[in-house]
């Protein structure tokens, strides 16, 4: 939680995930900040902190990434990447681990590349987060799809991820994450990498940003820091 009228950081303290842990009456560490990294998407962000933006959002959506470990099959794709317009599961992209290094594969089928591990991409709109249930459904569809393909047999192991802010898409003619970046700078907290300056960028690029980031965060003065009893924060000012 941030103040950003005082440049507070409100910091929860304790085991938040125990048996039993009650978040209302969690101890909560007020620090002082002169400036704030954020690897964090700018929607986020000026969530957390409160500010209002007169530029409508730029679209945020979500992707389900499946990761699959499976028997390879003569079909199968020697590609790093194949996107799929169309499809029974609508997934819009896959790609293979094993393609790119052998290393993603098990160590007893790297002599015989008998295996394959590969991801399984799927878009949704922001919010749209499917449930338990739908994920099992589509993620039965996924491997049909590929096994009647040809592309693999037996599937080891499969885990789905669910990757909330998955792109930097922007409107056209948008201003929204100039001003976003420029509302949160304002307050003294910079917005660093791909994801919290909204854009796509190389690895180069990322390596420049963590570089910056960690010349930052050691120039960082944390003047103060006290406990404040959960009960006593409205009082104390704070978001």
């Amino acid at each position: 939680m941030v103040d950003h009228s005082n440049n507070n950081l409100m910091v929860l303290g304790a085991d938040m995930t125990g048996p039993g842990a009650c978040l209302s009456e969690l101890p909560v560490f007020k620090f002082r900040y002169e400036a704030m990294v954020s690897p964090l998407p700018p929607n986020r962000t000026i969530e957390m902190v409160g500010l209002h933006l007169e530029a409508k959002p730029d679209p945020s959506p979500s992707v389900l990434v499946l990761n699959i470990g499976a028997l390879k099959e003569p079909n199968c794709p020697e590609d790093h990447r194949v996107y799929m317009p169309t499809g029974k599961a609508a997934f819009h992209r896959m790609g293979f681990y094993s393609n790119v290094d052998a290393s993603f594969r098990p160590k007893f089928s790297r002599g015989t590349s008998d295996r394959v591990s590969l991801y399984v991409e799927r878009a949704y709109p922001e919010g749209g987060k499917p449930d338990a249930d739908e994920i099992s459904a589509y993620s039965r569809t996924v491997i049909q799809e590929l096994q009647d393909w040809g592309w693999v047999r037996n599937v080891d192991v499969m885990d789905p991820t669910w990757i909330e802010v998955a792109h930097t898409w922007s409107w056209a003619d948008s201003q929204w994450k100039q001003q976003a970046i420029a509302s949160l700078e304002a307050h003294d907290i910079y917005p660093v990498g791909r994801y919290a300056r909204w854009v796509f960028q190389g690895i180069a690029d990322s390596v420049r940003d963590g570089l910056m980031a960690g010349a930052t965060v050691t120039s960082l003065q944390w003047r103060s820091a006290e406990e404040v009893h959960p009960r006593q924060k409205r009082s104390q000012g704070t978001v």
